[in-house]
């Protein structure tokens, strides 16, 4: 079942009658009925607004209000700072709150005042700073509703500035309220209950809930016309559209792990709404509420899996590399971040640049990018930054051995942020991620006309590929890094499985290596960052765990042979996704022990880890020019897997997958194009006893062509 374009009442009546059921049945519907204690989100282009699942606004004591971006925000602009409601005799959503539920591009509330059934909706415009609530009585008398709402001009972070309120306007139903440089309407729809009082910066509405009928309050910067009923439904259906396109249009999946389904299904929704078009350009927010702007190193490891999503995502993704490219520093270096706040984007942040490894993942960003769009145009556009971020990269080696250096002295940081200050040298994972830049780099300059560039960093890449395994390890001894004093030994800490996530570690080095690693890692719920040694603390604390590493971790486990791991991480994904506060979504990380959900409630690379190891690592989905190659690993829990809507450069593919009796059943179909492919099936034995001819073990594979329109099917037999 697709996701429905709704109108406003089928939306408001789904919710009314969904239970948690769904849960299970629903592709993109989401139900609480009971513990309404996380946040719940609506997001447009450019606005958003978060608040608790109680349908109330109150600030966190966490990072910050310019950082901890809750509340009604429009661009880098906070507008609703608190919002609160009561119902007859002061009665709070906490009292009487029955369900929350979402579905894209929309959240929904049922309270329960004095045996009454009030049902309320949420959504953002698309492309507008408005936001929209729609109340409507579902019970055979009246109930008494205030809104409490405090209006804030406050900055996003960096800038912490606060635009003092300095006019008012009330009406009938309107309130108008002012800065020097900003207006915030609040509009009602009927004017006949409304009753409006002002204190400052805080706007109390009274007004009554008649027999079933609406009430609407929508919240905004920008004039309405008219706020009515055919208004908001316009409004509703484009935002729908707008989340239900690009779910139906891009890659979904069908498989006999229905759980599953339903946590691929809502993580392709997680990266959807993270796109955003703002000021400082068209991206891809790390999360919300607090990075809610552009890193380069958080996109480029979820790359890979937006440009495997198809045309809408590899889109979202063009826009973002685009954009880094556009604070791109004269000696090449892209930034790490862009702050939403358009007055210090990265130039004056002190993180600005702070990461290395961000120059090589926007390398590796544009060349997933360009193999699964091949569009040349973008290549074009940005071959002088690729050459100047690669002389960037390039220019690190101090020593001329190849290898690139850092020191923290210098403000630069590996991947690890935690140790930055004392990592310092020929970091393992760092060149392991410059040398698979190298390789991306030359596919590119060949792809535009620029060989002799590409002939030079094919000839690097080799250079280095060949030597690293003599630089990182001495025997079965493995170095972190490499400093004044020589080869470093650390414990054991998840961004070294990095080496293996590049697939630049040798085949016996890697399984060496990630085996040493798992006792120290491997978590109930996940993988870790570093070695638990007992210590907690507020924020970010070695031994906590993060789905961005069971992300990294398992696809190297996937990478290197070690599939059954891999596939507890993948299912550990599942099991996160239904489990949060806010189902469907993946918090940033989790304490040590998996029993407190920390950081964001909504992180791009907590829930691409479960599409990634699902494509890349069960299916080992890739391709290489018009050669389209799965390797997949047989798996009791994935007997039968159908891909619907695989996109490469303008064509579409059906794939399915039938595991029997040792044999792999496939059905290639043809269904949009014209461009002959190839296809190599492969099925993967990685027991570690087996001939292997490959990292991941011993591949039994085979060759389809594939002409437009047709359909292949086909087996292969792995006795």
């Amino acid at each position: 079942m697709l996701p429905k374009i709704m109108n406003l009442d089928e939306a408001l009546q789904l919710a009314y009658n969904a239970g948690e059921r769904l849960n299970r049945t629903s592709p993109y519907l989401w139900v609480k009925e009971k513990n309404l204690d996380g946040l719940s989100l609506v997001k447009g282009l450019s606005s958003h607004f978060i608040s608790d699942q109680y349908g109330e606004v109150h600030q966190l004591e966490r990072e910050g209000e310019d950082r901890d971006r809750v509340g009604f925000w429009a661009d880098h602009l906070r507008v609703i700072r608190t919002f609160r409601l009561f119902f007859e005799k002061g009665t709070p959503p906490s009292a009487c709150a029955k369900k929350y539920v979402y579905g894209p591009g929309w959240k929904a509330h049922l309270y329960s005042p004095s045996n009454s059934d009030i049902i309320r909706l949420d959504f953002i415009s698309l492309d507008k700073a408005i936001l929209y609530m729609y109340f409507l009585n579902k019970s055979y008398s009246t109930v008494p509703l205030t809104l409490n709402i405090e209006v804030d001009f406050l900055h996003a972070w960096p800038g912490m500035m606060r635009e003092p309120i300095t006019s008012s306007e009330v009406n009938k139903n309107y309130v108008s309220i002012s800065s020097e440089y900003t207006a915030t309407h609040i509009y009602m729809w009927p004017s006949s209950h409304p009753q409006i009082r002002r204190n400052r910066s805080e706007i109390t509405l009274d007004t009554i809930l008649d027999c079933d009928s609406p009430f609407l309050a929508a919240f905004s910067l920008e004039t309405i016309p008219e706020l009515n009923i055919k208004y908001i439904n316009e409004e509703f259906k484009k935002i729908s559209s707008y989340y239900s396109n690009i779910l139906d249009g891009s890659l979904k999946v069908k498989t006999s792990y229905e759980e599953f389904d339903k946590a691929f299904n809502s993580a392709k929704y997680v990266l959807a709404l993270l796109f955003s078009k703002i000021e400082v350009g068209d991206g891809i927010y790390a999360g919300l509420p607090c990075f809610s702007w552009f890193f380069t190193g958080d996109v480029g490891f979820m790359s890979p899996v937006y440009a495997r999503l198809g045309e809408y995502y590899l889109r979202m993704l063009k826009d973002h590399i685009v954009t880094m490219a556009k604070y791109q520093r004269p000696n090449g270096q892209i930034p790490h971040e862009v702050s939403a706040n358009p007055k210090y984007t990265c130039t004056a942040l002190p993180t600005g640049f702070w990461h290395i490894d961000s120059t090589a993942l926007w390398i590796i960003a544009l060349g997933e990018y360009f193999k699964w769009s091949q569009d040349k145009s973008v290549l074009r556009q940005l071959s002088r930054n690729l050459q100047k971020a690669v002389e960037f990269l390039y220019n690190l080696d101090t020593d001329n051995d190849g290898f690139i250096e850092i020191y923290p002295e210098k403000g630069y940081c590996a991947v690890d942020e935690l140790r930055w200050s004392i990592r310092r040298g020929i970091c393992s994972e760092l060149n392991a991620l410059y040398i698979m830049a190298l390789k991306k780099a030359h596919m590119l300059f060949q792809s535009v006309g620029e060989i002799k560039l590409a002939k030079w960093c094919l000839n690097l890449y080799r250079q280095l590929s060949e030597k690293y395994d003599s630089i990182f390890w001495s025997g079965r001894k493995y170095y972190d890094r490499i400093d004044e004093k020589g080869g470093v030994e650390d414990d054991a800490m998840a961004h070294q499985s990095l080496v293996c996530w590049t697939e630049v570690a040798s085949c016996s080095n890697g399984v060496l290596h990630l085996k040493k690693l798992i006792p120290d890692l491997i978590a109930p719920c996940g993988v870790r960052s570093h070695t638990f040694k007992g210590e907690t603390r507020k924020g970010y604390y070695e031994g906590s765990i993060w789905p961005f590493f069971t992300g990294v971790f398992g696809l190297s486990l996937f990478n290197y042979g070690l599939s059954k791991i891999g596939m507890k991480l993948l299912l550990d994904e599942v099991e996160l996704t239904f489990t949060s506060k806010d189902p469907g979504k993946i918090n940033e990380y989790y304490s040590h022990d998996c029993r407190e959900e920390l950081g964001q409630f909504t992180q791009g690379f907590s829930s691409s880890p479960l599409i990634d190891l699902f494509l890349r690592g069960l299916l080992g989905l890739d391709i290489t020019g018009n050669r389209i190659r799965f390797e997949v690993i047989p798996s009791n829990r994935f007997k039968f897997i159908k891909l619907y809507d695989l996109y490469f450069n303008s064509n579409l593919f059906n794939i399915s997958f039938h595991t029997c009796s040792q044999n792999l059943k496939y059905r290639i179909e043809f269904i949009q194009g014209s461009t002959p492919l190839t296809f190599e099936i492969g099925v993967v034995l990685s027991s570690e006893t087996s001939a292997k001819n490959s990292c991941k073990g011993l591949i039994i594979s085979k060759t389809i062509d594939v002409m437009p329109g047709e359909v292949k099917e086909g087996s292969i037999s792995y006795q």
